[in-house]
């Protein structure tokens, strides 16, 4: 089966099994998490955003260099698991040495609890070095299996927990975080037992491998690229947290619709995932635009019907997620959505300059619009708090995504033409003047009607077209 076809094949089956349970633990587990415990999640949301900023330490932009260099060298892939898993421990040593001194500084009598959020994050950074070895084989359908494991791992022991009356146990945000890291170790052992059988060395030791040494110092720009784009991505809810008048309140809020944001965010990130040991394994050029060209098409017409949807349906939205629990926190849930748009594009063209090695391009503009993204934050949030937070995520994402389409531009890499950006303008175009005229028909109603007016304009314009759709369902039969 040819390698495009087999991609589309497996990114149907990774975006089914992810429709199916990732919803189910965003809206009826970690929210009702939130609900149970109030105003100590909005603690738990901004630390564990917190100790996102110092992972970098232990990821030190391993994954995305790491899931290139197997992709494209696949014979020395068991050697360079071996030594990159030694170099992750020692790293992961650290980031949890660095976490302890920043909470016992900063935030003395939560140390406890920080260190076990970072205890977390190096769980789930192993869990997803793992997989990355898994799709950059190519092994795409069992990567698409794993990609929804630990998730369903924690709605069967917390949601037995949450909605069975008789357990003699009350879920609390400590709780939560230690059946997260059980769930992400789980899988972890799951999937190595996966790997065992591609990771069978029977070649000499490391030490006749020195160039992997010289890769480690490579994937340096990788994680200054994981650092900028972590703090332009999360570190908004934890300076919320800080420095607004009613930091708990304000960031649990924002925590309401950075959860939904982060919920339909997944599509984009697993399209992603999967777009970059594909690109990075040397398809020939006509291929590698006709997948970036197909995927943003997906991305953009799926994240334009939902942001449409959700801003023009705030108050609905809002009340079916949370109820009373989020006063004036309507306007927050659908500000905090139109940020879809940007980091599906920023998903795509960052992974395109990704597979291409312009990581020092993708570092540098990162780097701006994190700086101008902590700059603006400083003067929005002590006024306009969750809310301010949430279009400023919004607009510098979507400019970040525009950015970098440029500079894709710039660097001839394949993306689309100019003519096909102006016939995708009108997807969004079409889906927001859908919802502005008819958002106040019947919400299922409105739904497939925003879907097939989204549908209709991308295949009449070819911003997507049958082609795909059929590589994607029948692809033994498509090149």
């Amino acid at each position: 089966m040819p390698v495009a076809a087999r991609f589309f094949k497996s990114l149907f089956l990774l975006l089914l099994l992810n429709a199916v349970i990732k919803p189910v633990w965003i809206f009826f587990i970690d929210r009702k998490v939130q609900l149970l415990t109030g105003e100590a999640y909005g603690s738990y949301f901004s630390l564990l955003h917190l100790t996102l900023i110092p992972a970098v330490i232990a990821d030190a932009g391993i994954l995305a260099f790491y899931t290139r260099a197997v992709a494209a060298d696949p014979l020395h892939a068991p050697l360079r698991f071996r030594y990159f898993f030694r170099v992750k421990l020692l790293l992961s040593v650290l980031y949890l040495l660095t976490t302890l001194l920043l909470a016992l500084i900063l935030f003395n009598g939560q140390t406890g609890f920080i260190l076990s959020l970072a205890l977390l994050q190096v769980a789930g950074s192993f869990y997803l070095f793992f997989r990355s070895h898994i799709s950059a084989l190519q092994l795409f359908k069992a990567d698409a299996f794993f990609s929804v494991a630990d998730k369903t791992l924690v709605i069967l022991v917390a949601g037995s927990i949450i909605y069975l009356p008789g357990l003699p146990v009350v879920i609390n945000t400590e709780l939560f975080v230690f059946i997260q890291m059980g769930a992400f170790v789980l899988a972890s052992i799951a999937a190595l037992f996966f790997l065992a059988p591609h990771l069978n060395i029977k070649t000499g030791s490391l030490t006749r491998y020195p160039g992997f040494r010289k890769e480690l110092k490579g994937a340096l720009p990788y994680a200054l690229v994981v650092l900028l784009m972590t703090i332009l991505y999360r570190l908004d809810a934890f300076l919320l947290y800080q420095f607004h008048a009613d930091g708990k309140t304000e960031a649990s809020k924002y925590a309401g619709g950075f959860r939904l944001l982060d919920a339909l965010n997944m599509t984009g990130f697993l399209v992603a995932s999967f777009l970059l040991p594909l690109l990075s394994r040397g398809i020939n050029q006509q291929n590698r635009l006709n997948v970036v060209k197909h995927c943003t098409g997906l991305l953009l017409t799926f994240s334009s019907v939902v942001a449409g949807f959700c801003w023009f349906n705030k108050e609905w939205v809002c009340n079916l997620l949370y109820g009373s629990f989020y006063p004036d926190g309507e306007r927050v849930v659908a500000a905090s959505v139109l940020a879809i748009a940007g980091c599906s594009l920023v998903h795509i063209y960052g992974t395109v300059l990704t597979a291409a090695g312009e990581v020092k391009l993708l570092a540098t503009c990162a780097g701006v619009f994190a700086a101008l993204n902590i700059t603006a934050n400083f003067f929005v949030i002590p006024y306009y708090g969750a809310f301010g937070v949430a279009i400023i995520a919004a607009s510098g994402q979507l400019l970040f995504g525009i950015a970098l389409i440029l500079i894709c531009y710039y660097k001839k890499m394949s993306v689309p033409e100019k003519n096909y950006w102006l016939a995708a303008i009108m997807v969004p175009l079409s889906v927001f003047l859908f919802f502005l005229f008819f958002h106040e028909i019947r919400v299922p109603l409105q739904i497939i009607a925003a879907v097939m007016v989204a549908v209709t304009v991308a295949f009449g314009l070819r911003v997507i077209n049958f082609k795909m759709i059929k590589g994607m369902l029948f692809p033994a039969k498509n090149n």
